[in-house]
Parts: C-alpha cells; sequence; structure tokens
C-alpha cells in the first residue's frame, strides 16, 4: 500500500501502513542519510465514511547541508501529529527505533492544534484524526443521507421563521433613520421597514440617494388604501364611531361643502331611519350614537343600518389613535361593517401612523381626513405619506 507523492525543494511524502515499512523505500530514494522532516497519522478509503483504514504519512528529503523547511498543508485525510520532533533528526538507518509518540506535557496529552480549514476532526482517547473528506462528501451523497436532509429541512426552516432576534434593516445609514422616523409616527416597523427596504432595493438603483425620502413617500402612498371618489347620483354617508371620535363635526362639514356646491342634503339619527329605509335623491347623512365593541344597542344600529343597501358606512378614528387600539375599535364594531375610515383631528398631531398602520393592515380605504372641526377633504395617500416620512 506504499506510495510515494513528490513535493517541492526536495520534500518528499511517503503513505504507508506503518513507518516501519516505508524506512527502506526512504532509504532506497534517497538515500542512507535521509531525514524524516515530519509524521502524520490518518484514516484513507472506505466507502461513505465507512471501513477507512489507518495510514501513517511521512515527508522526508536527503541529506546534506542544512535547509530551510516551511510547514505545509496536510495532505488531505490526515492529521499533523508533529512537526519538529516526530522522528529523530538525522539519517535513517536500518534497525532505528520507530517515531515516538506525541511528547506529552507534564499535565497530559499535549493540546490538539486547530485543523485546517476544510477537515473534519473525528477525536478518541490518545489522538486526534482527520477524516478523508472525499470519503465523507461521498457518503453525504447517498440517497438515505440525501433522504434524511430533506426531512430535517422543514423543521429547518420552522427554526429559522420563529427566531425572535429583530433583523437589522437593509441599506446605508439614512435608511435606517427614516425608518425609526416612520415608526416614531405610529406606523408599524414592518411597514415602514418594507417600504423602505423596498425602495433601496429597487428604486434606488435607478435614483441618487438624495431621493431617498420622496421614493419612500411615493411607495408608501401606493400602499394607502384610498376610497374612490363618488360620481353623481344619491348616495347614502352613515357615520359610525366612539363618543369623542369627532363623527358629529365630520357630518356637518360633509353637509356644509355639498350645500355650498348646490347639492341636496338631507341629515337623519339612526333612530330616525323608516323601517324599510329611504332611497334618497341627493346625499343623505346618517350620524349613528357613541359606539364601541359590546356597547349597549350596538345589535340594534347593526340591524338597522343592515337596510340601507350600498351606503358608505365610515368609522371615524382620531389621529393620534395607536394601531392597536384603532384594531380593536374595527374589530369591535364589525357588526356594522364599516367600508371606509374617516381621520378627525388630523391638524392636532403629527401621529398620523397609528390609523395608516389600520387602513394598510385592514385593506380599509380612507375616504375623508378632517383637519379640524370645520376643515375636512377627500383623502390624499401622498399628502398623508408625507406626513408620516419627516
Amino acid at each position: 500500500m506504499n506510495e510515494t507523492m513528490t513535493a517541492e525543494a526536495g520534500l518528499r511524502t511517503y503513505r504507508g501502513e506503518t513507518i516501519e515499512s516505508l524506512l527502506p523505500q526512504i532509504r532506497e530514494e534517497l538515500g542512507a542519510d535521509a531525514v524524516i522532516v515530519r509524521q502524520r497519522e490518518g484514516l484513507i478509503g472506505g466507502v461513505g465514511g465507512f471501513f477507512q483504514k489507518r495510514c501513517v504519512e511521512v515527508d522526508a528529503r536527503p541529506g546534506g547541508p542544512g535547509v530551510d523547511v516551511y510547514d505545509e498543508e496536510p495532505a488531505e485525510g490526515f492529521s499533523e501529529a508533529q512537526d519538529e520532533g516526530a522522528l529523530p533528526a538525522g539519517p535513517v538507518a536500518a534497525g532505528d527505533p520507530p517515531a515516538p509518540p506525541v511528547a506529552e506535557a507534564s499535565s497530559g496529552l499535549v493540546p490538539p492544534t486547530a485543523p485546517p480549514a476544510g477537515h473534519a476532526f473525528m477525536a478518541d482517547e490518545e489522538q486526534h484524526v482527520v477524516r478523508n473528506d472525499g470519503a465523507t462528501r461521498e457518503g453525504l451523497a447517498t440517497t438515505a443521507i440525501q433522504e434524511l436532509v430533506g426531512q430535517a429541512q422543514p423543521f429547518a426552516e420552522m427554526l429559522s421563521e420563529a427566531r425572535t432576534e429583530p433583523v437589522e434593516p437593509v441599506g446605508p445609514p439614512k435608511a435606517r433613520a427614516l425608518i425609526e422616523a416612520m415608526v416614531g409616527t405610529g406606523l408599524g416597523e414592518d411597514i415602514a421597514r418594507e417600504v423602505v427596504e423596498a425602495v433601496v432595493a429597487s428604486a434606488m438603483p435607478f435614483a441618487g440617494a438624495g431621493r431617498l425620502r420622496t421614493l419612500v413617500r411615493n411607495e408608501l402612498a401606493l400602499r394607502i388604501p384610498v376610497a374612490p371618489l363618488a360620481g353623481p347620483g344619491a348616495r347614502t354617508v352613515v357615520m359610525v364611531g366612539p363618543a369623542g371620535s369627532g363623527k358629529s363635526a365630520a357630518i356637518a362639514a360633509i353637509a356644509a361643502a355639498h350645500e355650498a356646491a348646490g347639492i341636496a342634503v338631507e341629515r337623519l339619527a339612526l333612530e330616525e331611519l323608516p323601517a324599510r329605509g329611504l332611497r334618497p335623491e341627493g346625499l343623505l347623512l346618517v350620524e349613528t350614537p357613541a359606539l364601541w365593541g359590546g356597547a349597549e344597542g350596538l345589535a340594534e344600529a347593526a340591524r338597522r343600518l343592515g337596510k340601507l343597501k350600498g351606503a358608505e358606512v365610515h368609522l371615524a378614528m382620531r389621529a393620534g389613535t395607536a394601531a392597536a387600539a384603532g384594531t380593536e375599535l374595527l374589530e369591535g364594531l364589525a357588526a356594522l361593517r364599516p367600508n371606509r375610515l374617516l381621520i378627525t383631528s388630523a391638524g392636532e398631531t403629527s401621529h398620523l401612523g397609528g390609523v395608516l398602520d389600520v387602513a394598510i393592515r385592514a385593506g380599509l380605504p380612507l375616504g375623508y381626513v378632517a383637519e379640524s372641526a370645520a376643515e375636512l377633504a377627500p383623502a390624499e395617500p401622498r399628502e398623508l405619506a408625507r406626513r408620516v416620512t419627516p
């Protein structure tokens, strides 16, 4: 099984079952004054990493004037047992004793050195042996091993998805600062990061860094749902919400704007609706009592509103409302089937992100934005996006 490999600078490598079996070949090829520079032990052969045989590998050079010897990477499948001292320096002669084991320190075995890159170590009580990488790769490629890997993959993916540590946003410091600013207005961090990172990945390659904020505003505006403007003809607008939501002021502002435009407007309280509903000729505005999830009268209000076919049911929500509170309110009034969101008191705070968060997650389109009790207009997504990207 003896093998010979030629190394540079006159150094030759010999591989065999034992060092004794290699000595005759070393003397024959390098002369009686040959010097063994290094000795290694390892495993070779086998199938799939099994049935491997133990062997030794030594580096030797011809005797004569001293030469510089540099450490080399051990051959694949071998661990370097020792450098200087694997065999005593000097000629190899018949009958010389075999190489001594690795020197022991007073506290026990000498700690093993770190393995070369790409080598896998297999330790036992006496030595550290490198497994044959070629055989290991062959074993990993077998059908049985690949089936095991395939079965484990879903669990690996589940663990990856379950990680709780925050993911660092991608992009320059300016992008990270913009995400923090959007979150500061009440917008969810996941939505803010998704918008900014989409711009960094897909829009920034075509624009300069100075346009980051503008591009983020444009992208966020596309994600804010806005109800289309109503055409001419009869309309029924219902305003729902809890006490203090500003729904009464919104009803009055909508009525005043349409009356000023010469449109017939009729205002009714929910209790004033006829049992069979109405077929308005112009704009019918219906205000409900203060309602929230679990409020008394919620079921009766839902029954009455059910008779208004095609009505726009606007949920009034004050600017500055946290996303969690807004979502809770929306879920509590689900029986009323709100299909629009109206932001009130928008001029009183810069924290509009929470209400926009509710609209984006629920897909609930914005109908109107009331800056104050008297100032109200259809929602403009670009303007709303500007106000949450300071």
